[in-house]
């Protein structure tokens, strides 16, 4: 089988990292010859179509503009099996009728579905029965728990991602963390806040909570994510309950429990499908529980451990990337 993997980003954007390059990477294990390709510009395009005749199939990553639903057409035209993967909302960041549409059309004309959240699947299956729940998964190697020293004076609370996307999620955490510094001494890390303003307006006033904030890293290499992420006592995962948070398919959940960090979260999008409540973690649905959740973890190390352990034991039975890739496989050679 000869797969050609067209994603729509490079390897320093996560979505494409994880479901495109890392899997891809995965199923050559698995006697799938992958060709990859990236990017939305016309030279990208016309590779695809000279790409189409030597494979057997065509992998499309979180591409649905309007050339992309024609190189679906053509290459199904050409007798070319397609497997379309979406894992974010079908509309975009700001919503576009006409990219949610698209996104159906996508799906519509595939030959498979793979989507990364239960609402995308639900959205997906009405356009394509042949629709598949694929989570965005941790390839364990990259994500190996170090062993943390005690707290001692300071618990550090952690959050990692894309300051321009999250920056209005964040602010859910101010009143909680300052209400928690009060009692006790913590840290607050953001890693990726790029610069933006409101998240640095935010946190500039927790009393005595100690703020860290961390613009970039090299997002291309998944150790140093890792790297950064290890150094966190508690995982952070604040969602609004909006149009676009609906469809998150919870990676950065998954990012901390294979580190073996508990993790607090909104019950938002994926989250609450991957999460058990006080089992890896907390889901957390207003300030006061934010607050008490974040309290309750603070006060116990033990507690911590245990859900850290439960996270990790989580992860490597379902949402491990060897897990993930068996699955794609045997859809792609069902096709």
């Amino acid at each position: 089988m000869k797969l050609l993997c067209f994603f729509r980003y490079g390897p320093e954007k996560a979505s494409s990292r994880v479901r495109g390059y890392q899997l891809a990477l995965e199923l050559e294990k698995r006697n799938i010859e992958c060709t990859t390709l990236t990017g939305t510009r016309k030279s990208s395009y016309v590779r695809c179509v000279r790409e189409m005749a030597r494979h057997d199939a065509v992998l499309f990553q979180k591409l649905y503009t309007y050339p992309d639903v024609l190189m679906n057409t053509l290459a199904r035209s050409l007798g070319r099996k397609t497997i379309f993967d979406i894992d974010d909302a079908p509309f975009g960041n700001t919503y576009s009728k006409r990219a949610e549409r698209l996104a159906g059309a996508m799906a519509g004309k595939a030959s498979a579905v793979l989507a990364g959240s239960h609402q995308l699947k639900r959205f997906a299956a009405a356009h394509n029965r042949n629709t598949h729940l694929i989570p965005s998964s941790i390839d364990l190697s990259l994500y190996e728990p170090v062993r943390r020293a005690p707290a001692g004076d300071r618990v550090t609370l952690g959050w990692i991602g894309d300051g321009v996307s999250y920056r209005e999620d964040l602010t859910m955490l101010a009143e909680p963390l300052r209400r928690l510094g009060e009692r006790h001494p913590v840290r607050l890390v953001i890693i990726g806040a790029l610069g933006q303003e409101k998240i640095y307006e935010t946190f500039a006033h927790l009393g005595p909570v100690e703020v860290r904030m961390v613009d970039a890293i090299d997002w291309k290499d998944p150790a140093a994510v890792a790297a950064e992420i290890s150094r966190f006592d508690i995982g952070l995962y604040p969602l609004t309950g909006n149009v676009f948070n609906i469809y998150k398919c919870g990676f950065k959940a998954l990012e901390y429990m294979a580190l073996k960090i508990p993790v607090v979260a909104s019950p938002v999008g994926e989250n609450g499908y991957i999460i058990d409540d006080g089992t890896e973690g907390f889901l957390a649905v207003d300030g006061e529980q934010w607050y008490r959740k974040l309290r309750a973890l603070v006060e116990n190390e033990q507690t911590r451990l245990s859900m850290g352990e439960a996270g990790r034991k989580k992860v490597e039975e379902k949402y491990s990337l060897d897990v993930t890739a068996g699955k794609v496989a045997d859809i792609i050679n069902a096709l």
